[in-house]
């Protein structure tokens, strides 16, 4: 697995990618980071510079390549922030890891009873893997206030290069994804970021997985849609922070 990493000191943070996109998503959220956090950004496999996997794609199956990454890198506690398909990824890692996950960060989150997508949706996830001006259609559908500038159009073209079984396979994965019965046991403290404007992740969904957890808080990001790590990485990245710092003061780290 590819990764970009930046910072050095005693916090570790590990940085999960969405669905059709890449560790490139982080880059503006990393340039808001204090210096003396050790953030780290896989491409998960299939995305970005990352092979793909034999076996096919699923929650499942990022779950134990970032298992795999956090035994070669020798991370021993660390906190995970997760955009997207990157929430349920890290949120199951965390159920599973409770000595590793000290704070949880999910953003715009794949909730933890799964996401049920329009059977329309799979129409068009089929156009944006043919067409580069839908690609770029239909990510600025999910990032409405994104600026459509180069960057911009380097994550329309990391898209394009996302394997073309995740199209199909990511989102059926995502609606089989349930572990709502677990969250009463995170152990550790949870920031759930909705944007205002989400119109991929249902709202009440996010709000009640985050009520669930013990201690869990929401947070609703204005005037952003579902991407906020491209649409306001600032407020992001200084929401992630005061969360971190918070947890790390009461002792939880």
């Amino acid at each position: 697995m590819h990764f970009r990493e930046q910072g050095r000191g005693p916090v570790t943070i590990l940085f999960l990618h969405g669905n059709l996109s890449s560790s490139r998503w982080w880059e503006k959220v990393f340039s808001f980071l204090p210096a003396d956090w050790r953030a780290i950004a896989p491409d998960f496999r299939g995305f970005g510079s990352s092979e793909a996997p034999p076996e096919g794609f699923g929650i499942e199956g990022m779950v134990r390549d970032l298992e795999a990454l956090v035994n070669d890198l020798q991370l021993l506690s660390f906190a995970v922030v997760g955009h997207s398909l990157g929430g349920g990824v890290g949120l199951q890692y965390a159920l599973d890891h409770p000595r590793q996950v000290w704070a949880l960060g999910l953003v715009d989150p794949v909730p933890a009873n799964g996401l049920h997508l329009p059977e329309e949706v799979f129409g068009l996830l089929a156009s944006m893997k043919a067409s580069h001006a839908a690609m770029k259609e239909g990510l600025k559908a999910t990032a409405p206030s994104a600026p459509g500038d180069d960057f911009f159009e380097l994550l329309v073209e990391d898209a394009l290069r996302s394997t073309p079984q995740a199209f199909l396979e990511i989102p059926k994965s995502a609606a089989r994804f349930n572990v709502s019965g677990r969250l009463k046991d995170l152990a550790c403290p949870a920031l759930c970021v909705q944007g205002e404007s989400d119109a991929l992740i249902p709202r009440e969904d996010v709000e009640r997985m985050c009520h669930s957890i013990p201690n869990g808080l929401f947070v609703e990001m204005k005037n952003v849609g579902h991407s906020p790590p491209i649409e306001a990485p600032e407020e992001l990245a200084r929401q992630l922070i005061d969360f971190f710092s918070t947890a790390d003061h009461l002792g939880i780290r």
